[in-house]
């Protein structure tokens, strides 16, 4: 028995029968939405795997093992705790947009139609110099 089988094996018995995590979810995640909860269910896993002790009839290659896997699972614990605290976090505090005036809606509308004829009218421009430096190469030839 490989110990990736023994480590999914006892993924799969903390996944059915998960015990307590030390730690509590951040208001940060607990607060999302339905769809983020993924995230916490991952992260209650990997807690209650992390003080799982290895079984005494593991060799000491796979005793070794099974602590640079336990390392590593803490390490993930501690990048996801990080990204949670990064992202998640300012995303909530995040204040929505004002909402437009509709007096000032008519003003952005003449706007971005000065804008894009201005646009228009360079790239016009630009082609033509474009062609006429072309057909002066080709000309050359």
């Amino acid at each position: 028995m490989s110990l990736a089988s023994v480590m999914l094996g006892l993924a799969a018995l903390s996944w059915q029968n998960p015990t307590p995590s030390t730690r509590p979810v951040p208001p940060a995640i607990s607060q999302r939405p339905a769809r983020d909860s993924a995230i916490v269910s991952a992260w209650k896993v990997i807690d209650s795997l992390i003080p799982l002790r290895a079984p005494k009839s593991l060799t000491q290659e796979q005793a070794k093992a099974w602590l640079e896997q336990t390392d590593w699972l803490k390490s993930l614990n501690a990048r996801i705790e990080n990204l949670i605290d990064l992202v998640v976090a300012p995303a909530q505090r995040v204040a929505p947009p004002a909402p437009i005036d509709p007096k000032n809606i008519k003003a952005l509308q003449d706007e971005a139609v000065a804008e894009s004829r201005r646009f228009t009218f360079t790239s016009e421009l630009l082609q033509t110099r474009h062609d006429k430096a072309m057909n002066a190469i080709r000309n050359m030839k």
